[in-house]
This record gives structure tokens, sequence and C-alpha cells, in this order.
């Protein structure tokens, strides 16, 4: 089985697996890699409640991986920004330690809805960008979790005639040469047609894909594999059950006037409750994603992270 990282021994962070990893794959092993066609959970760890500075795990909303540290970076709708030591070996996880939680320090609430790790730092020290659904914004934050500023989202989701348009933006991801990616919760549609979801640039390009069929679809994270594959986490409610599913847009090849209909991988695993709600996504390289869960509508307190493969034999 593949590895995310070596024996317990020598084992590395998740910083310097990703590292090596990204230096074995160019451009051109991208481009010839083959459709994700299924997804593995291999392990599945229930996060304890009880965060460092006497903060509280509830409705964990986004995760990434810091490349410098190696750690994992969440965020919760009650605007607690965390970090996990995690280390995992063979498909399981090994350890999953909170080192840091702290609440953003803003003029109001943060929401925070995705966060997204820059590979390195900018210049005014942020390391990460945080959607806050409620301000409609980005917020810049350091390694600590402070608050430097805030950026706004692609012009295409500005407020316009006095409405939020981009009112219930759950995933962000960054790209070399289109900048900010971002994507509305819900999608659109005309008539009978299926719901389209769309992810927007800064830049100003537009990218449109078709919603699973069956379900009430919501898009609740994005993940940029490479230049031209993005990772779309998508969930679908039918009949009162919760349905997970990865979906791979082809950046090249997706356009907003002709929406594609990439394969609906569904996530499952007997080692998940019903209930267990996915909304963050954070991968490692092509093969490797952690799926975070948001206890918000549960009775109980429960965030589990999920360890899955992508699968394209």
């Amino acid at each position: 089985m593949a590895r995310l990282a070596t024996p317990i021994a020598r084992r590395r962070s998740l910083a310097a697996a990703l590292a090596s990893l990204l230096m074995a794959t160019g451009p051109g092993d991208a481009r010839e890699a083959q459709p994700l066609r299924s997804a593995v959970v291999s392990d599945v760890r229930v996060l304890p409640t009880e965060l460092p500075g006497s903060e509280v795990l509830r409705e964990l909303s986004g995760l990434a991986i810091d490349q410098a540290s190696g750690h994992l970076l969440g965020i919760t709708d009650r605007g607690v920004f965390i970090r996990w030591r995690v280390a995992a070996d063979s498909g399981r996880f090994l350890a999953v330690d909170p080192v840091l939680a702290r609440r953003l320090s803003s003029t109001h609430r943060v929401n925070g809805e995705s966060i997204e790790a820059l590979q390195l730092p900018a210049a005014d020290g942020a390391v990460a960008l945080v959607v806050d659904e409620h301000r409609h914004e980005v917020v810049r934050l350091d390694a600590a979790g402070a608050v430097l500023g805030t950026d706004p989202l692609p012009a295409a989701l500005a407020p316009a005639d006095g409405r939020n348009r981009n009112s219930g933006v759950e995933g962000i991801a960054l790209h070399p040469r289109h900048g900010l990616l971002a994507s509305t919760q819900r999608g659109s549609a005309t008539g009978l047609e299926r719901v389209v979801h769309r992810i927007h640039a800064s830049d100003g390009r537009t990218w449109a894909f078709r919603a699973t069929a069956g379900v009430r679809s919501t898009v609740k994270a994005l993940h940029l594999l490479d230049p031209r594959r993005l990772l779309v986490l998508e969930k679908g409610a039918a009949d009162g059950t919760l349905h997970h599913f990865l979906r791979e847009i082809d950046l090249d090849g997706c356009a907003n006037e002709t929406p594609c209909a990439p394969a609906s991988v569904a996530v499952r695993s007997p080692a998940l409750l019903p209930r267990d709600n996915f909304e963050g996504l954070a991968c490692l390289d092509t093969t490797w994603c952690v799926l975070g869960s948001d206890d918000g509508a549960l009775g109980r307190r429960r965030t589990v992270l999920a360890l899955v493969r992508l699968v394209r034999e």
C-alpha cells in the first residue's frame, strides 16, 4: 500500500512527504494521469473536542496542509483556527495532536468556511487564507492565526444590486495562473436542467460543471491537485441521507459555456456514521487526501478525519 510517511521510527512530516512527491511529479506526469475512478477510505479518526487555549472543537468547516510546518490547518464556523500535528503511515493515522487553537480576533465574529495554505509566506507574513462567509471576504492569517487583513473574493462574486451574490462561498483554492478560485455552495438551474456549479477565478475565468444527479447538491470544498486538475468535495442530500462525492474538474476542458460532468466518486465507509457531514478537504498529493466533518447539525459532538486514497487505475 502507498504510504503517507516513512515508518514511525523515522517518519517524515506531511510537509517533507509533500515536497518529495511534488519534486517527483512534473507537469507531464500530471497530464498523463488517469481519471479518478474511486475513493477508498483507509482510516477514520474521531477527534477529541478539547483544544489548546480552552477552545472546543465544533463545526469544523475547512482543512489545508501547511507545507512549511507539516501541520494540518483547520477553520471552524465559529472562527477558531487550529493546527494539528499529524503522523500517518501505510494508510493509517498514527497521531493527530492539536498544537494550537486560536479564535480569530477581528471587528466581528469570523464565520470561517474554507481555508487555503500559501505555499510560501506572503510579504506581510500571511500563511493562510480563510473565507469569512459572514462578511463575504477573504481573511489573511499569520502562522499563529492572527488576522493581518482582508481581500476581496473574485469580482464575479461581488455584491450587486444590494444583494450578496457570493453568500454561501464555501470553497477556495489558489491557482498559479488564475489566482484565487472560489465557488458558492449552491449552483443554479434553468427549468428542468440539472443544477450547474461554477468556479470563479480572480482573473475573470469561470468554469462550470453539472451537479450529481438525484441529490440536492452543494459544493463544500476545493483543492488544487495541479495546475490542470481541481478536486471538488460535493455533498448531496436525498431522502434524509447525506452523500459525499469527489469530483475532478479538468480546468483545461471545462468551460462556463459548456459545463462538464466529471465522474461522481462516492466517499463511503462502514466506519462513518450516516450524519457525518464532510466539509473540509486537504490533499497531501494526487493520491492521498484528508476529509474533515462538521458536527453542527448533530445532537452530540463528533468531528472525524477520514484518510482517503484516490484510485485512478
